[in-house]
């Protein structure tokens, strides 16, 4: 998740400096919410699990 984060902080930059068209910011940017939405759903299950497990 932070490496997502930092991503988005490079695509500001990037933008900023106009290396990236608004386009290609906001697919990025999407793609990286959608990963990070990702890993805290699978975290979220696994932490579940293993509270469910515990005797």
């Amino acid at each position: 998740m932070r490496s997502c984060i930092e991503v988005v902080g490079c695509i500001y930059i990037a933008k900023a400096r106009k290396i990236i068209t608004e386009e290609d910011f906001k697919n990025i940017y999407d793609d990286c919410e959608t990963l990070v939405k990702m890993i805290q759903s699978l975290r979220n299950k696994v932490i579940q699990k293993t509270m469910d497990d515990r005797p």
